[in-house]
């Protein structure tokens, strides 16, 4: 739990620096207003905007020179660094100049992945294999912009040292198309195996979702929330299973369920995944008799084999041999039933990570626009990490809230008025088995004072639908 709050602060500063934000172009000047966020799984944006009253003409130059992509926006909270990025947009009208900046994820969002190597289950983390395709982009690859300091290579955005890596604990099959998705897009289909990914200041974290083990930094209550608030039961994201395909052609494809049997209150709800870059199988002829690997290559099975230069390929001297034949045939349907096994457990891993926080109906809980964190809310400001638990307990509502949820983006304004924190938040609930959430679902509703809708959630049943409904619905049907 937090030893602190998140207090006031005295002031916020702007400042322009050169790409890998080191050397200062210049400071803000004239700010009349910022906005910044923090979001989970994508990019984030900041504004600030610049009276041209009073300017002086060495700071009008230096707006007039600021460069998207080549010049990054620094925000700092007092002292502490919350926020860096590349500028990605200068707009200037007759009184003000805005400027809008992407967090330091934008390097990768604007950058092809030409890397096409495959993660077999079991073999990485997938906070592993999101940092393999970073740098090998960034730092390997051929097309890799890099630059040498102190004797160690640098990617040319100056990314790659400030990234942070926690295990998440999955191990996925996985293998990207290569010059058909940028390099982020590569971390939203690894989100669907586990991942999280936000920034803070100038880190890049990768790690997984907090599990029930995991504590959290705070617990708010009605109390810390200032204004108004929503809790949303959102059932479009609601699902009691989930269906996961790889998408393939219709003699390739694999098509995996997971979640609840029909024994709960709700019924059927599906919800449907397809994923392209489950690995696809590659069970060719011609890798049994290959060399080293190939298990046909013996002489008295298809060989002996060489290298034919004519065809730039090998071949073997007894490939019409029925030992040959057969021995062909036997690895290529191993081969295919090895590979079919792994397409089947990378994605019954997807739709298990898709199903998370479904079952039951979802609550969001989010700060209304306008509203703000209380000043005294018993969370450090550097604890606002999207990805982290936070406990809410909420009792001043119908829909009473005790209950764990991951912070999901964090949107900070500063102008005259002050500061204003607004949080958005998701349920960290985690389907098990259809015996531990029905418990959960029943100890919910009673907690919350709810003994009929409790009642009918143990059974399993809906109630009857009252008398005069019944008769209603008669009535219309004659």
């Amino acid at each position: 739990m937090a030893l602190c709050t998140l207090g006031c602060p005295a002031q916020y500063h702007a400042v322009f620096h050169w790409k890998c934000g080191e050397q200062v172009y210049m400071p803000v000047e004239n700010m009349t207003g910022l906005t910044f966020s923090r979001t989970l799984n994508d990019t984030a944006k900041a504004t600030v905007t610049i009276t041209k009253d009073s300017l002086d003409d060495v700071c009008c130059e230096g707006l007039d020179n600021l460069e998207p992509w080549l010049h990054e926006l620094s925000i700092y909270r007092d002292t502490e660094l919350v926020w860096q990025g590349p500028v990605m947009t200068v707009t200037e009208t007759r009184a003000t100049v805005t400027v809008e900046a992407w967090d330091i994820s934008a390097w990768i969002a604007r950058t092809t992945n030409y890397s096409t190597k495959a993660f077999k289950r079991g073999e990485a983390d997938v906070s592993s294999i999101a940092r393999y395709y970073i740098d090998w982009n960034l730092l390997t690859s051929s097309y890799a912009c890099t630059r040498t300091v102190s004797g160690k290579k640098v990617d040319h955005a100056c990314l790659t040292p400030y990234i942070a890596r926690y295990n998440v604990g999955a191990k996925p099959a996985y293998k990207p198309q290569d010059q058909t998705k940028y390099v982020v897009d590569l971390l939203s289909e690894l989100v669907k195996s586990g991942l999280y990914w936000t920034t803070v200041g100038r880190r890049l974290i990768l790690k997984g979702k907090p599990g029930p083990g995991d504590l959290a930094v705070a617990e708010l209550t009605t109390d810390d929330l200032m204004g108004d608030f929503s809790i949303v039961r959102d059932g479009q994201s609601f699902a009691t299973r989930a269906v996961a395909t790889n998408s393939s052609s219709e003699e390739d494809r694999q098509t995996v369920t997971t979640g609840k049997s029909c024994a709960n209150p709700y019924g059927r709800v599906d919800w449907l995944i397809s994923s392209t870059d489950v690995p696809k199988c590659e069970c060719d002829e011609k890798n049994c008799t290959k060399p080293g690997t190939g298990r046909c290559r013996g002489n008295n099975l298809c060989g002996p084999c060489k290298y034919s230069k004519k065809r730039k390929s090998w071949s073997c001297e007894n490939e019409s041999r029925a030992a040959c034949k057969k021995c062909i045939a036997d690895c290529v349907d191993d081969c295919k039933t090895a590979c079919e096994a792994d397409q089947r457990a990378a994605l019954l891993d997807i739709a298990k990570a898709e199903l998370k926080g479904r079952y039951p109906v979802p609550i969001g809980v989010s700060v209304d626009n306008g509203a703000a964190l209380h000043p005294e809310a018993p969370i450090c400001f550097d604890q606002l990490v999207p990805g982290y638990r936070i406990d809410l307990r909420l009792d001043r509502a119908c829909r009473k809230i005790q209950q764990a949820f991951v912070l999901a983006d964090v949107t900070v304004t500063w102008d005259a008025s002050g500061e204003k924190v607004a949080v958005g938040m998701t349920p960290m609930d985690e389907p098990g088995t259809d015996g531990d959430q029905k418990a959960s679902g029943v100890r919910s509703l009673r907690a919350a004072g709810e003994e009929r809708a409790a009642s009918w959630f143990e059974s399993g049943e809906l109630p009857a639908p009252p008398a005069e409904a019944v008769e209603m619905a008669q009535r219309a049907a004659r």
